[in-house]
């Protein structure tokens, strides 16, 4: 869980969120749950709302990766939420190689993850759950 000061002035050097949107991340960062799950529409300010997220995670002492099916998906992310990201495919290998670590303070952000097989999730999953 975030630290609810750095949740605070994540969401207050933001004049333009919305308070959905702070509501959001204020929710993903203090919720305290393994998995949460972010969906709404396109257009709707997910990215934004992650990188409020990311910088009050950051701040709490998380290390914040992301992954998304596509290099161009990665790279969105990445681009609109300063989440350093990469595709699952890449994550997945290098937690096989022992290169990338899910430990108790990394937060994993998968971007579509409705999009990706379980079969392709599964050992991000289970390298973060034996954590």
């Amino acid at each position: 869980m975030a630290v609810e000061r750095a949740v605070e002035t994540a969401v207050e050097t933001r004049p333009s969120i919305s308070d959905e949107q702070a509501s959001v991340v204020t929710e993903m960062c203090t919720s305290g749950r393994a998995v949460d799950v972010l969906v709404a529409a396109a257009g709707t300010g997910k990215t934004f709302s992650l990188d409020a997220a990311r910088e009050a995670w950051q701040q709490s002492g998380y290390r914040v990766i992301g992954c998304a099916l596509s290099a161009s998906a990665a790279h969105e992310l990445q681009a609109g939420s300063g989440i350093r990201s990469t595709t699952i495919a890449k994550l997945n290998l290098e937690v096989l190689r022992h290169q990338q670590r899910l430990d108790s303070r990394t937060v994993l952000v998968v971007d579509e993850a409705g999009m990706v097989g379980t079969r392709t999730l599964a050992p991000l999953l289970r390298e973060a759950a034996m954590r």
